[in-house]
């Protein structure tokens, strides 16, 4: 949502934010880049976000970054979710339209992969190639769920899959 001015405000919305580094960073990049607009911490209280987030709307707010404990509540309260946090079960970011409604997304995936994608060694066509082979297995099988769900596969364990051809016990290396 765009205020009359040209004067863009957002913030990051959550419990505490005190700690949070965004304010200094967004706010740096508006003033390098002369943008006008400031981006400000909202700290707001759990039993408080459903009154919260029509307040965006009522101040003049373009948008919010969501963190904890927020980024799952909030989805409920939302006019739209895109399909991306809904698979999530999150959103990290609200947009306000400029109906003045209220609009959820999920990029966390997508720079998450991206970072995956900067981090393979050469040879490796997918995140879960090096992932998986990792010490930390358990941790490279959730990042690998993560993956998959950002490029529109289900992660569900419930999933079927396919059925992959067994070494013989005999050729497995020891």
């Amino acid at each position: 949502m765009s205020t009359p001015s040209g004067f863009g405000l957002a913030g990051i919305i959550g419990m505490p934010v005190v700690h949070s580094r965004s304010p200094v960073i967004h706010n740096f990049w508006l003033n390098a880049h002369g943008i006008r607009g400031a981006y400000v911490p909202l700290a707001v209280a759990p039993e408080r976000l459903k009154a919260a987030l029509p307040g965006l709307v009522a101040l003049g707010f373009r948008g919010c970054n969501v963190t904890m404990p927020h980024k799952q509540t909030a989805i409920a309260l939302l006019d739209r979710v895109n399909e991306t946090a809904r698979r999530i079960g999150a959103v990290n970011t609200i947009v306000v339209d400029a109906d003045g409604t209220l609009s959820g997304f999920n990029n966390d995936g997508n720079g998450f992969v991206q970072s995956l994608r900067d981090a393979l060694p050469a040879g490796a066509r997918t995140p879960g190639q090096s992932l998986c082979s990792a010490p930390a297995v358990p941790h490279g099988l959730w990042l690998w769920r993560c993956w998959r769900m950002a490029r529109g596969r289900s992660g569900s364990p419930t999933e079927p899959r396919k059925r992959r051809r067994r070494l013989p016990r005999s050729s497995v290396p020891r």
